[in-house]
């Protein structure tokens, strides 16, 4: 059994801090899960994120927290921000626009996942294997 990761990191509004939450996903996990969960994971934190950057109409001073917290079996990610908020129905994304896929992909993807308002917080879980072991 490996430890539990509780990790946070604070983003500035900025496109690349959807890069940089990737990467700490990455970084945190690596050695712990299987590839896949590792990959849902960075890809569901990546549109949260983008969401915020996006959406959220934040000033220059204001910060996007990150927070990881990883169990047995489970891994959460909670996405917040001091936005405005939002409606949170997941819509059928219409392949000939641009953006849309973010709630769809967290609704599909995830184990469960929830968005409280305001300040807004959008959280996710999924499932999380441990990597196995080379035999």
């Amino acid at each position: 059994m490996s430890r539990p990761v509780d990790l946070s990191v604070s983003l500035p509004p900025i496109p690349e801090s959807a890069i940089r939450a990737r990467h700490t996903i990455h970084a945190a996990f690596a050695d712990r899960l299987d590839p896949g969960t590792i990959q849902d994971a960075e890809l569901l934190v990546t549109e949260l994120v983008t969401n915020a950057v996006r959406h959220a109409a934040l000033r220059p001073g204001d910060s996007i927290s990150v927070r990881v917290r990883s169990g047995d079996d489970s891994l959460c990610i909670e996405v917040s921000d001091p936005g405005i908020g939002f409606e949170h129905q997941p819509v059928e994304p219409h392949i000939d626009k641009e953006g849309g896929f973010g709630l769809f992909l967290l609704d599909r993807m995830s184990t469960s996942w929830g968005v409280a308002n305001p300040p807004t917080r959008v959280w996710f879980e999924l499932a999380s294997p441990r990597r196995s072991e080379p035999s």
